[in-house]
């Protein structure tokens, strides 16, 4: 018969095996975040978009047999499961960029592997909060920002800016189903942000005027592009006099054919909040905004 000091002996070893797995998962999330923060550095709102559709990582040791199948002694895979296609194809594209970063973060793999979640995979979340994951907390020692950094929006933020938008564009159509009619053909909406100089910020503050200005950009399918442009530059003093009314400075609205990636999605939903495209950086979104002003 067992006596209860061995039921405690076993269910104290079982919390200890339990509570260092538990440790070990939560330091690898960590380091990957922090390799992901890396990666990303020209573009934090990127970094948190990626990091929010992350449902789960693993890694993985293949059989002795596999593994001399490639030619070596041993081979480590670090998987990571994504929900969005969006964040799939960001990852991807700096997939041996961030392989490095987190190698130098001290996780050990080989291969790392990205796969689309399914069912209910795609309930789980890596992080519950994505746009603090794999950063320092809160007062701990680092760089204070300048005098001179000024606060932005955070990429938190960047869907209540094209839903003031989407308001602004009902308001100045003059109907909800036009402006709706409108924004289903926008594939991809993405932001890019223009800050005042220290000159028209003083002028500005007379005017009440907020000192970041954003341009939205619209990416729809090519057949519907001219139509689409036509309508926001009839409509362009009204849209920005609206958006003005509702604490948002609108620079302007440059309207681009979306890429095949885009095909199906919309940015505008009828319910719901707008989806940002997070991936594209704001050095792009400016190159597209001349390309469009100067097509020649």
């Amino acid at each position: 018969m067992r006596s209860i000091g061995s039921d405690i002996a076993t269910i104290l070893a079982k919390s200890r095996v339990s509570g260092g797995l538990a440790l070990r998962v939560a330091r690898n999330n960590a380091a990957f975040a922090r390799s992901v923060r890396r990666t990303w550095a020209d573009n934090p709102a990127a970094a948190t978009f990626i990091l929010a559709h992350v449902n789960s990582l693993y890694f993985k040791r293949e059989s002795p047999e596999a593994a001399a199948v490639r030619g070596a002694g041993s081979y480590g895979c670090l998987g990571v499961y994504l929900d969005d296609p969006m964040a799939r194809a960001e990852l991807n594209a700096r997939r041996e960029i961030l392989s490095t970063a987190c190698r130098s973060e001290g996780l050990d793999f080989d291969e790392l592997r990205i796969h689309a979640s399914v069912r209910s995979m795609r309930d789980r979340r890596a992080f519950e909060d994505p746009s603090r994951a794999g950063m320092p907390p809160a007062g701990a020692p680092g760089r204070a920002a300048g005098p001179s950094q000024a606060p932005r929006r955070t990429s938190r933020d960047a869907s209540a800016v094209l839903q003031d938008f989407k308001r602004a564009a009902i308001m100045a159509f003059g109907s909800a189903e036009m402006a709706a009619t409108v924004l289903d053909e926008v594939q991809a909406a993405a932001l890019e942000e223009r800050w005042a100089s220290d000159y028209e910020q003083l002028k500005e503050s007379r005017k009440k005027q907020p000192a970041v200005g954003y341009w939205v950009h619209l990416f729809v399918a090519e057949g519907s592009r001219v139509t689409v442009a036509h309508l926001f530059s009839r409509y362009h003093q009204a849209l920005r006099a609206r958006c003005l009314d509702a604490g948002l400075r609108l620079e302007g609205v440059a309207v681009h054919a979306s890429s095949p990636e885009m095909a199906g999605h919309h940015a505008f939903p009828r319910s719901g909040h707008p989806r940002v495209l997070r991936n594209a950086d704001q050095r792009r979104l400016r190159a597209l905004r001349c390309e469009t002003e100067n097509p020649d």
